[in-house]
C-alpha cells in the first residue's frame, strides 16, 4: 500500500503555525481551569473565614453569659436587679444599663452572624433561642432599636417577638384528662 499521498497532507496539518496555535489553545484552556479553581478556593476560604468569625462572635457572647449570668436572660435579670424597676430602658440604674448593653451586644452578634453567614440555616434557631431569653425586654425596646440593625436581624427579632405575642395572647386551656 502506498502512503506517499497522505504524507503531504499530514505535513501540511502539522506545520509550526498549527502546532503553535494548538499549544496556545491548550495553554489558554489550562489557564482558564486554573483561574476557576483558584476562584473557587478563594470563595471557600472566605466562606470558612466568615463561619469562623461567626463562631468566635457567638463564643464571646457565651463567655459573657458565663461571666455575668444575671444578664443571660430576662428571668435571671429580674432575680438580681433592683426591684420596682419599671420599664428597663427608663430605669437608669447600673443593673438596667448593664442589661441593656448586654442585650444590645447579643443583637449585634446576631447581626454579625446573619451578615457573615447569611445562607446558614443552623444559626437562625440558635439565635432565635438566645433572643427569646430576652423577649420581654425586646418587647419594650425593639421599636426604638430596630432601625440600627441589618434587615436579616430585624426579621429574626420580629419573628421572636411575634412568637412572644402569640404566646401572650394564646388562651391557655387545661388538657382534659383521659
Amino acid at each position: 500500500m502506498d502512503t506517499n499521498w497522505q504524507a503531504p497532507i499530514f505535513a501540511q496539518i502539522l506545520t509550526a503555525d498549527s502546532l503553535s496555535a494548538l499549544g496556545s489553545l491548550v495553554s489558554a484552556t489550562v489557564a482558564i481551569f486554573a483561574f476557576l479553581y483558584a476562584k473557587r478556593k478563594v470563595t471557600e476560604a472566605r466562606k470558612h473565614s466568615r463561619e469562623v468569625q461567626a463562631l468566635e462572635a457567638y463564643s464571646a457572647y457565651l463567655e459573657r453569659c458565663i461571666q455575668r449570668p444575671e444578664l443571660s436572660s430576662w428571668d435571671m435579670f429580674l432575680k438580681h436587679c433592683d426591684k420596682g424597676l419599671g420599664p428597663v430602658a427608663q430605669a437608669m440604674t447600673k443593673d438596667s444599663e448593664a442589661y441593656l448593653w448586654f442585650v444590645s451586644t447579643l443583637i449585634t452578634v446576631c447581626d454579625q452572624i446573619l451578615v457573615d453567614v447569611p445562607e446558614s440555616k443552623i444559626w437562625k434557631p440558635t439565635l432565635e433561642r438566645q433572643l427569646s431569653y430576652h423577649d420581654d425586654l425586646l418587647l419594650q425596646t425593639w421599636s426604638e432599636w430596630r432601625n440600627g440593625y441589618h434587615p436579616r436581624t430585624k426579621d429574626l427579632v420580629d419573628r421572636v417577638l411575634l412568637a412572644k405575642r402569640q404566646k401572650l395572647n394564646f388562651p391557655w386551656k387545661a388538657r382534659a384528662s383521659p
